[in-house]
């Protein structure tokens, strides 16, 4: 914007510009002000999980997905219908500013005519709250997902043959295994050496706890007591010396 005495021009960015000249500017208002928004951030994200490894069949009514995560290494089919509605975060404008209208007007008793923006002095209008997609995924429905490709049930390696002669008696047609037998690597779940104990786990998004509950917890909690043993068995003296 240009603005003279008698004339002001609105500049585009195309380059083309808009005329006003002098009573002209009265339709027009000049906004001077700070514009702030405000967004919200997921600090913490601990959502639902349903994990297929294989395919997902989704079959009844209809599905809905709020805040979760349903994955499927396979396709996902069935009769009902995943619908996924992950919450909205609300974006805030505030503006921190005034309008003013321009005139054509003496300014000061021996001043000339010439532009102005001082006329009806009002704040700038608020903008109304919207709402946006969270930058961090809340809820989704994946399929085909590499990362989670199932390998299926276990395949039976290659068999070879061998014919074994045992002295004294008749051939007898032996079966064997090669060594180099393994599980399948892409499996969901897969066996770790180094911890041969069991595991069974509960996600804490439906258990409303902040951590794994391990198979430590529930071998103490199956473990037997020796006082409750001798009460059931009897007053424990017998117990005790066969101990």
């Amino acid at each position: 914007m240009k603005k003279e005495d008698h004339d002001l021009n609105l500049y585009r960015y195309d380059g083309t510009n808009i005329p006003f000249h002098k009573y002209a500017v009265e339709s027009l208002r000049k906004s001077d002000y700070i514009q702030s928004v405000y967004k919200q951030r997921i600090v913490e994200n601990r959502p639902s999980e349903i994990i297929v490894g294989g395919s997902l069949q989704a079959d009844g009514g209809n599905w809905l997905n709020k805040d979760s995560f349903i994955l499927s290494g396979g396709t996902i089919g069935g009769t009902a219908f995943i619908n996924n509605e992950p919450s909205k975060q609300t974006v805030r404008t505030v503006n921190d500013g005034f309008s003013r209208r321009g005139s054509y007007d003496k300014h000061g008793s021996r001043g000339s005519r010439h532009i102005e923006f001082d006329k009806d002095v009002i704040p700038v209008s608020a903008i109304p709250p919207a709402s946006a997609d969270f930058e961090v995924p809340v809820s989704e429905v994946r399929q085909n997902t590499a990362a989670l490709s199932f390998a299926g049930q276990p395949q039976a390696a290659a068999v070879s043959t061998a014919a074994v002669s045992p002295e004294g008696s008749t051939k007898v047609l032996m079966r064997s295994l090669p060594q180099a037998s393994a599980l399948p690597s892409g499996s969901l779940f897969t066996v770790d050496s180094a911890r041969p104990d069991y595991l069974a786990e509960t996600d804490p998004a439906f258990t409303d706890r902040r951590q794994w509950l391990g198979s430590s917890y529930m071998l103490k909690a199956l473990g037997q007591d020796t006082a409750n043993t001798q009460k059931r068995l009897g007053d424990g003296s017998i117990t005790n010396s066969v101990l």
